[in-house]
């Protein structure tokens, strides 16, 4: 298969080919001689050169190197500096490209991370009930709120409980002290108010005041 694709590369017009005259087939010198030339308009016909062999393994190729572009030393200062400038330009290309990829795969990623339209209508959904079954409660809650009218009537009551237990607590302070004296001391309020709370002589300052 190389060896065809190198017969197809080769010009058979040329022939000021070094190598014509140096085969080592003879039959391969006779076919060259009465070979006819044609034209051919390519500038790089004739580039590849053949020295033909006695059989395929002694077949050489060689490739004429002043027929490539500017001589074989490769590329015009100009063109390589348009390659160059080309290539720079395809390097911040690349580099916006990759900050936008980067970009879009963060912003992607995130969208992955968050409900779906169904996920977040049904949440909404429930939200919504929510939000009503806490107005109804906020609802029920301030019609409990309590009028001035009961309120007076609560601050009554306590004030009267008050008094009750005052005239109470009189009474009773007023018979141990009675009855300390009776016993000249043997019962005293001190004892008898022992571990109670509030202590004796809060009973004792009060009565005194109160006296």
């Amino acid at each position: 298969v190389l060896k065809s694709c190198l017969d197809d590369m080769l010009d058979q017009v040329l022939l000021d080919n070094p190598f014509d005259h140096d085969s080592d087939d003879e039959d391969e010198k006779k076919k060259k001689k009465n070979a006819t030339p044609t034209s051919s308009n390519d500038p790089y016909t004739g580039s590849l050169l053949l020295k033909t062999g006695r059989n395929s393994n002694t077949t050489l190729y060689y490739t004429d190197h002043s027929k490539l572009h500017n001589s074989g030393n490769g590329l015009l200062p100009d063109e390589r500096n348009e390659l160059a400038g080309n290539f720079e330009q395809s390097k911040a290309e690349e580099e916006v490209l990759r900050a936008n990829l980067k970009s879009i795969t963060a912003t992607t990623e995130k969208l992955n991370s968050e409900p779906t339209n169904e996920e977040a209508v049904s949440k909404l959904e429930v939200q919504e009930r929510e939000i009503t079954e806490l107005r109804g409660e906020l609802e029920s809650a301030r019609e409990l709120v309590v009028n001035e009218k009961r309120k007076r009537q609560i601050e009554k009551r306590n004030s009267l409980m008050t008094t009750h237990w005052r005239k109470r607590r009189r009474l009773c302070m007023d018979f141990l002290i009675m009855m300390e004296e009776s016993t000249e001391g043997t019962v005293s309020v001190k004892k008898c108010l022992k571990g109670m709370f509030p202590p004796p002589c809060y009973f004792v300052v009060v009565v005194g005041a109160m006296g």
